[in-house]
Order: structure tokens, then sequence, then C-alpha cells
């Protein structure tokens, strides 16, 4: 029995130490930041002295590591069920290999899979002036921990450290695209989100538009007449006239014919302008 005991020990020590002698793996991650849709290259690098083929990756949220050929391919999708996780998120990853005995794991290497879920950008009013506002939503995800939103226009330039539900002037909109009114400033919107030490961005929102018109007014004149100086006044009365006798008469210039004017100005015309142009007003008698 005592023989037997010291057998154990020794085997046991043997093997200790045997696994001591054993060299650490070196794991390589390539690309370190992907999608859920895209795949990561994880390479376990063994000794050159250790014959092996076969080696075990594990993340730090298992216990148990999972038997990969030594350089294997993964989705982000894969390593997110590996790890019990949901994206976005940062997965570390380790690996060992056994030879007799496991060896000692490798160092951490992690792996950024971002999420693959834009936001939703909405305009509110879509047409607006350059003194009125609009108010831009990016919608994020709920299920996202979204530090910031972004606005670009694609004419210029981005918006950055702002909240997700921002309020601008027609006149802001202008400044960020390099545009003048009237225009149609075209925008997305993406967010950020921290991992780590890091942060990542998200894909961008589909195309919103935001129409800004001018604020310049106009008036309008429903009806007018022109006269020179010696012709007949061209102007003519809105209804007949009635006689003292109860008879009605028709109006003198019956060989006139009469086309109402219709114009739009934007400012009043100069006093030189004004000579020789007269305004008839016609009312009933």
């Amino acid at each position: 029995m005592a023989g037997r005991r010291l057998l154990v020990i020794f085997i046991y020590s043997f093997l200790e130490s045997y696994a001591q002698a054993l060299l650490p793996p070196t794991l390589t991650v390539n690309p370190p930041v992907i999608s859920e849709t895209d795949s990561v290259t994880l390479h376990c690098q063994t000794p050159s002295s250790v014959p092996v083929s076969q080696c075990y990756f594990k993340t730090m949220r298992t216990k148990r590591g999972k038997v990969f050929p030594c350089l294997k391919t993964l989705t982000g999708t894969e390593l997110l069920e590996m790890s019990h996780q949901s994206s976005p998120a940062e997965v570390k990853v380790t690996c060992f290999y056994l030879h007799a005995t496991q060896s000692p794991e490798s160092n951490i290497s992690s792996i950024i899979i971002r999420t693959s879920l834009p936001p939703t950008l909405t305009v509110n009013p879509p047409v607006i002036s350059e003194t009125d506002s609009v108010t831009l939503h990016c919608q994020t995800p709920s299920s996202v921990p979204v530090s910031q939103c972004h606005f670009y226009t694609l004419s210029g330039e981005t918006v950055k450290d702002v909240s997700c539900l921002k309020t601008l002037t027609g006149t802001e909109l202008l400044e960020m695209s390099h545009q003048s009114s009237p225009a149609e400033v075209e925008m997305t919107c993406f967010y950020t989100v921290k991992l780590g030490e890091s942060h990542y961005l998200s894909p961008h929102s589909d195309t919103s538009s935001v129409t800004i018109h001018s604020d310049t007014s106009s008036v309008t004149i429903h009806s007018l007449s022109v006269s020179t100086p010696g012709t007949k006044d061209s102007s003519y009365p809105a209804t007949s006239q009635k006689t003292a006798s109860g008879e009605r008469r028709e109006p003198q210039n019956e060989n006139l014919d009469a086309y109402p004017l219709y114009c739009s100005i934007s400012e009043e015309p100069a006093a030189s302008e004004l000579k020789g142009v007269m305004y008839s007003t016609v009312q009933t008698h």
C-alpha cells in the first residue's frame, strides 16, 4: 500500500514538472474588430518542438476549452455563442494544447464584435425656412448601450458629441452642409459604443432630407392699369352705370379690350419708375 502511494506521488510530481516544462502557446487574432457576420482567424501557435494538431480555445467567461484545429476561423456570431454574450461585445480568448498533460494558457487576445444594427433617422418637420428649427432623432436599438450619436451631412461635416435628439435651425444646417438656401440637406446618423477604453462606430442610418427655403416674401398685385400722359385712360369700370331715367348706360370705351395684369414684386420700385403709372380704383356710383 505504501509503495502504491509513493508511485502515485511520483507520477503526479513527474507530470507537474513536465507541464511546467511545456512552453505556453501564442495566440493571435486577425482582424481584431469584426461584426457579427464577419469572420476572425484564431491562431494558437504552439512550440515547434511539440507536435500537436489540435488546440483548445476558451473565452474568459467559460471554464472549459473548445477543441479546434490550432488555426481556426470563426464568425462573430459563433464567438458570441461561445462566450454567452451579445453584440456589441469584447470577447477575450486564450488557448492551450495537450501533450501528455495540459500546457500553460496563452496570452489573452480580445476580439471586438461591433453591432450590425443601424439606427433610424427621422426629421421633423422636413421643410423649414432658415429661421425655423428642425428636430433630428437618431433612434438607436434598445439593446445597445449607446454612448453618443453623430449626425452627418452628405455634403458637409459631422456634428460630434451630441445627444441622439438634436434641434437645429435652418441656418445651422446650411452651415453644416456648406450650402445656401434654397437647398436640400441630406443627412445620415450613426452612434458609438464604448467597449473597454475604445469607442466603436455603428453602421450609418438611411438618408433623410431637410428642405430649406429662403425667407424672401413677395407682394402680389391683382389688377393695375397703365396710362401715359396724352393718352386715354385705359382703366375700366367694374359695373355699368344708370342714367337719371333709369336706363342702363354701358361704358363709353366700347372698343377697349381690358386685360387684367398679374405680377409679383419683391420690393417697391424706384421713384423714377413710377412716372406715367396710374393705379385706378373703380367704385360703383
